[in-house]
């Protein structure tokens, strides 16, 4: 009797789960319907306010690295092509960038905003931009944040990573290795 409860309370408990790590250290979300794998070296975390956390740790990247898919925007827009020429246009990309270096000012009164574009990741329409910040211990930081259309889902999904300015290109390909696995079902 005891293992069958433990056996129901396990099966509740990977159902209700949002999101299912398997042994390959893939994510899978059931709520937005994505799976994509995490960041070699990583360490999962969540807050209330991320889908999907990540930091580094002192041996790999430094643990004040940190990746995360923010949130998820769905659109009720027809055709789905329309949202991406508006991310195309110029004044969208630099509002776009506005608003996300304006975000994050209050807690990084000194980020600035070191390029911003639109581009294809993965043949995927995205806007995305660079930064620099330093914490309030005083390490330099470098980021990236990404807004990446994914037409199937009429959904864009926003995308950010930081590590310190020593670790931030290793940073920064284990987050692009991680966005170009996202796979919707």
């Amino acid at each position: 009797m005891n293992k069958l409860f433990y056996f129901l309370l396990f099966l509740v408990f990977l159902f209700s789960a949002p999101e299912v790590f398997s042994q390959e250290n893939q994510i899978r979300n059931e709520k937005y319907k994505f799976k994509l794998d995490a960041p070699a070296g990583g360490v999962s975390g969540k807050t209330a306010d991320t889908i999907v956390q990540f930091r580094g740790t002192e041996k790999e990247h430094g643990a004040d690295a940190l990746f995360f898919l923010k949130r998820i925007m769905s659109f009720d827009i027809s055709p789905v092509e329309k949202l991406e020429a508006y991310m195309k246009d110029a004044a969208n990309v630099e509002r776009f960038n506005n608003d996300f270096i304006g975000s994050m000012k209050i807690d990084f009164p000194d980020i600035k905003s070191l390029g911003k574009e639109f581009s294809y990741f993965n043949e995927r329409p995205v806007v995305q931009g660079t930064y620099s910040l330093t914490t309030s211990g005083g390490s330099k930081m470098n980021g990236r944040f990404m807004l990446m259309l994914v037409k199937e889902q009429s959904s864009v999904y926003v995308f950010s990573w930081t590590s310190r300015e020593s670790a931030y290109e290793g940073w920064n390909m284990l987050a692009e290795k991680t966005i170009a696995s996202l796979k919707t079902y």
